[in-house]
């Protein structure tokens, strides 16, 4: 059988920043992979992580959902991404599985860090959900590498 512990989706689409630029392609795109295949994933272990009665699941998000000026499309799939990790945890949290965010600043576009954010590189995500992972209490929190934008 299958035996599935943590998930993190961590995939994204980056669609043209000026919302009049974009296509519908580009925002198909955006949706289908940035929240749609995040839910795929989920729904493939959900069932496996009720089974063993334990899980973690962690998406990775970016500063863009607290709201970034010309970058709409982006910011709206990761306000997805972050809606769906907070109904999950309403949902599993109970049932032994966490469900956070991590979000950084656009770690690979220093473009999308506004000045004074604190950008995030990989290790500092990959750390920020090792530390979720050995905290199962924890669901429902968004651990946020956002240089002080509040968080929603």
């Amino acid at each position: 059988g299958r035996d599935v512990a943590v998930l993190v989706n961590a995939q994204r689409v980056l669609p043209p920043r000026q919302f009049t630029e974009a296509t519908s392609q580009h925002i198909s795109d955006a949706v289908a992979v940035n929240v749609l295949g995040s839910m795929h994933m989920v729904h493939f272990v959900l069932p496996l992580m009720l089974e063993r009665k334990s899980g973690s699941i962690i998406n990775v998000s970016d500063v863009s959902s607290f709201g970034d000026k010309k970058n709409a499309i982006f910011g709206a799939t990761m306000a997805g991404l972050n809606g769906l990790t907070k109904l999950l945890a309403v949902d599993y949290t109970g049932l032994g599985i966490s469900t956070n965010t991590v979000t950084a600043c656009q770690y690979d576009d220093a473009f999308l860090c506004a000045p004074g954010q604190l950008s995030a590189d990989a290790e500092d995500v990959a750390d920020a959900c090792a530390y979720l992972v050995a905290h199962p209490k924890l669901s429902g929190q968004n651990l946020s590498f956002a240089g002080g934008k509040p968080v929603l």
